[in-house]
């Protein structure tokens, strides 16, 4: 939306900015609102639509990682993804602009994803189901590990039926052996998929943030 000035008077430039923010301000609780909805389903749909995420569920990473339930797992992760997103709809004070958006989610240090209990998986022992040491931090591996050793003296072998998710694969331990993400699902602070998924939510956000705001502030007149 642009609104020229053909006047260099600041006082007019004020006052008339002020009086469209005024007509416009009672629209931002609805933009507010329109925006999350949009966001939080682009968020859903980004999430499950993610290779990363697909492969945690009903791929190679369930196995490895030895999750137990996945998908509760994932989608705790989703609605705390969910629960960071923060909207702000303003006037700003400048002369130029009639309003300012400013969208907010997730932590840049994923601290607020690895508080989670379900960025950890409990250590069972296979033969007497008891649980040993602490929790394996599976999300911590996934978004800041890159291709880091996590286990040494570990090999992880494939048998359908074993290990702690029940399926895919167990852990045995072989001198000289190692464990680390496997190179597809590798991720940094800088570069992992909950980034690539933020990455590519924001995309569409920029698309579309626009026309969710003129539909609203349309149904003014």
């Amino acid at each position: 939306m642009a609104l020229i000035f053909r006047s260099d008077d600041k006082k007019f430039r004020k006052k008339v900015l002020d009086n469209v923010r005024r007509s416009y301000r009672s629209t931002y609780p609805k933009i507010r609102n329109s925006l999350k909805t949009f966001l939080t389903e682009q968020l859903k749909t980004e999430f499950y639509a993610n290779k990363t995420v697909d492969s945690i569920s009903n791929g190679i990473l369930k196995g490895e990682l030895g999750l137990t339930t996945p998908e509760a797992n994932l989608e705790a992760i989703l609605q705390k993804m969910i629960s960071t997103i923060n909207i702000t709809v303003s006037a700003p004070a400048d002369l130029k602009t009639i309003m300012s958006i400013r969208l907010e989610a997730v932590r840049d240090d994923f601290q607020d994803l690895l508080a989670l209990g379900a960025a950890t998986q409990d250590w069972t022992d296979r033969q007497n189901k008891e649980v040993r040491g602490e929790p394996l931090p599976w999300l911590e591996w996934l978004l800041l590990e890159g291709n880091n050793v996590i286990v040494a003296d570990f090999r992880v072998t494939h048998k359908k039926g074993l290990g702690r998710s029940g399926e895919l694969a167990i852990m045995e331990p072989v001198d000289g052996s190692f464990w680390r993400v496997p190179p597809s699902y590798q991720g940094t602070i800088t570069d992992n998929f909950i980034l690539d998924i933020v990455v590519k939510v924001k995309k569409e956000m920029n698309k579309r943030v626009w026309q969710i705001v003129r539909r609203v502030i349309a149904q003014l007149s």
